[in-house]
């Protein structure tokens, strides 16, 4: 198995989940003694979030540094631990190069849409995510009809994501959580495109399906490492 490299710190309750997913794989994939090969560079998320909303230039240099640092590694892949980060790193791809492949955590989203057949998802995600192009319009080209949450809910789901990433427990907001997707009663699943989500529908029962693309990304990844 080859190394995989994650950038991770943005913010660290979500880096514990791919850690323990990719691990999980090793194990379910390889056997019960196995655990993955990983690269961890876990960055001060606020030397990137000091430029946030509408320094993105500076966005992507940043980021752009650190992956170089853990790009010097051997690795199949990287995955970058954060959704909003992609738009970053979109950026860079249009002037600059890795030598390892960046599991871009849209295309895993999309491949999540497609297994489950969803057309009209409801994306979760911060604020950001929810308002910005860069998710939504991939989506849109891809074929399927993104359903928003309101204005109101928008800042609901970014004020308990913000005290997510800080650390407090996942379980305190899951009612919450629950109660805001059932007021998009046209949507066919959940698109969890935060990764801090995750935590909060672990055990959740909705009617509709809830995908989460940070698990997806850690598939793709782990199939790059084992096979790539």
């Amino acid at each position: 198995m080859k190394s995989i490299g994650l950038l991770g710190g943005t913010a660290w309750p979500s880096t514990i989940g791919y850690y323990r997913q990719l691990n999980q794989l090793a194990q379910e994939k390889l056997g019960p003694t196995h655990s993955a090969e990983i690269l961890l560079k876990s960055i001060d998320y606020h030397r990137l979030k000091q430029f946030y909303p509408d320094r993105w230039d500076d966005v992507a240099n940043e980021l752009y540094t650190v992956l170089v640092e853990l790009d010097k590694n051997p690795l199949a892949c990287i995955l970058i631990c954060n959704n909003a980060l992609h738009k970053a790193f979109d950026l860079i791809g249009l002037k600059k190069t890795l030598r390892a492949r960046v599991i871009h955590i849209v295309d895993a989203a999309i491949d999540l849409l497609r297994q489950s057949g969803s057309q009209r998802p409801l994306l979760l995600a911060t604020k950001f995510t929810m308002e910005d192009s860069f998710y939504i319009s991939r989506l849109s080209e891809n074929g399927f009809n993104v359903i928003i949450p309101n204005a109101v809910d928008r800042e609901q789901i970014h004020s308990m994501q913000t005290q997510l990433s800080s650390g407090v427990e996942a379980s305190t907001f899951k009612a919450s959580f629950e109660s805001i997707c059932a007021h998009y009663k046209t949507c066919d699943a959940v698109l969890l495109a935060c990764t801090e989500l995750p935590m909060v529908f672990q055990e959740s029962r909705l009617a509709v399906p809830i995908l989460d693309p940070s698990k997806r990304q850690c598939e793709i990844a782990f199939e790059c490492a084992v096979g790539g």
